[in-house]
C-alpha cells in the first residue's frame, strides 16, 4: 500500500495543526513564533474545516497579544454605562494592560 499526494497533503495538514497547538506548551517565552508561522500559511486555506481550526489558534494568538476586541460579561456591563468616547478609552487602556500582563 501506497500514500498518494492526497494522503500526504492530509498528513501534513495534521501535523502543522498538532505543531502549533504544542507550541503553546513549549514555547511561552519565544512569543510562539511557530504557532504564527504555521498559521499564516493556512490563512486562505480551501477547506473550512482546517481554516477554522488553523482560525482558532490565530485567535488564542491575538488574545495573548492583548488585541481582543469583544468585552463580555461585567466589563461589558460597566461599559455600557460610559459614554462613547470614554469606553473606547477603557477598551484601549484594558487591551494594554492586557498586553503587558501577558508577555
Amino acid at each position: 500500500m501506497s500514500i498518494d499526494d492526497n494522503d500526504k497533503a492530509l498528513l501534513e495538514i495534521q501535523y502543522d495543526y498538532m505543531a502549533a497547538y504544542f507550541d503553546f506548551f513549549n514555547d511561552s517565552e519565544g512569543g510562539y513564533n511557530v504557532a504564527r508561522r504555521i498559521v499564516q500559511r493556512y490563512d486562505n486555506f480551501p477547506i473550512a474545516s482546517w481554516r477554522l481550526l488553523f482560525l482558532n489558534i490565530q485567535d488564542q494568538l491575538d488574545e495573548f497579544d492583548g488585541e481582543f476586541d469583544e468585552v463580555v460579561g461585567e466589563d461589558a456591563e460597566d461599559l455600557l454605562d460610559d459614554s462613547g468616547s470614554d469606553a473606547t478609552l477603557k477598551i484601549a487602556e484594558r487591551k494594554q494592560a492586557n498586553k503587558k500582563n501577558s508577555k
